[in-house]
């Protein structure tokens, strides 16, 4: 099994982030304040009015998703490192909030994107503010709003 592999499956276990988030418009995104209480509030919601093809359409989404990315680089979720001319180490939030996240809600919303997603990583890890220390004492909702836009700005067609 090859790390994205590994990761998918990981990811498939907390499907609820991935479906909080990418349901969610950058304006949204924004607003978020507690991402816990918002994430278990969207949990509790969800289970209390679950539909089936709710979690069929997300299951589709996820997984062409992970589909499109496992397609691009199979190490598309960890940092491009620009003098070594690949991705290095293992998964990173910022990774799946800048291309996982971003690139689900853009298939859910019928959006285009773009086909090299491979490229898209590279040009999100080449933005300025991608410093060594990006993330460095960033609380999550800080973080999201930061890296669930510029994904999206990206990845759009």
């Amino acid at each position: 099994m090859s790390d994205l592999e590994s990761e998918l499956e990981e990811a498939r276990r907390n499907i609820s982030t991935d479906s909080y988030l990418h349901e969610k418009n950058d304006e949204e995104i924004a607003g978020i304040r507690n991402f816990q209480d918002g994430l278990e509030e969207f949990a509790i919601d969800l289970a209390l009015k679950f539909e089936a093809n709710y979690m069929e359409r997300s299951e589709n989404t996820f997984r062409e998703t992970f589909d499109r990315l496992l397609q691009a680089d199979e190490r598309i979720l960890g940092k491009w490192d620009a003098s070594k001319g690949d991705f290095k180490g293992g998964f990173l939030n910022s990774s799946f909030e800048a291309l996982a996240i971003s690139l689900g809600f853009l298939l859910r919303s019928g959006s285009e994107v773009k086909t090299d997603l491979r490229q898209c990583a590279i040009d999100f890890w080449s933005l300025p503010e991608m410093t060594t220390r990006f993330a460095t004492g960033k609380s999550t909702e800080a973080r999201l709003n930061m890296m669930v836009p510029a994904g999206r700005k990206i990845i759009s067609a």
